[in-house]
């Protein structure tokens, strides 16, 4: 299925930030899952959604890394969780619903390796690493 990409004109463009895609906008109440959000486009994602009032959750494979590099940023928690391990991610996933954390938006920034650096995970699943990248909404 080929279909032709239309510009939407959204007033922004290649050169636009986080921050004046959010400017205005009042995130208050609104929680944010950020996979990989303290490092890269990752942190600056945080920083910006932060910035608006939004509570952010930043799941991290370095979890202690995360908690540092966010440690002057208000309404930024760390979660650990490591999206090349099952198991830590369904450690993490039974951790957010225990918690009760309902998440508004989910953004998918984790980047990893290309499949040929494929890896067997602790639980002996074998797991090719790709860039995850996208947004959910719900």
């Amino acid at each position: 299925m080929n279909s032709i990409q239309r510009k939407i004109n959204t007033g922004f463009s290649r050169v636009s930030t986080a921050d004046d895609v959010l400017a205005g906008q009042d995130l208050t109440g609104t929680t944010v899952l950020v996979t990989g959000g303290y490092s890269g486009l990752g942190y600056e994602v945080s920083q910006s959604l932060s910035s608006v009032g939004a509570r952010v959750v930043v799941l991290a494979r370095r979890p202690e890394q995360a908690r540092n590099a966010v440690a002057d940023l208000p309404g930024i928690e760390v979660r650990a969780c490591d999206l090349s391990d099952p198991s830590s991610v369904r450690s993490c996933a039974r951790e957010i619903l225990e918690s009760r954390i309902t998440p508004d938006i989910i953004i998918c920034n984790a980047g990893s390796w290309p499949a040929r650096n494929s890896v067997s995970a602790p639980d002996g699943n074998h797991n090719s690493r790709s860039i995850t990248s996208g947004t959910l909404y719900w």
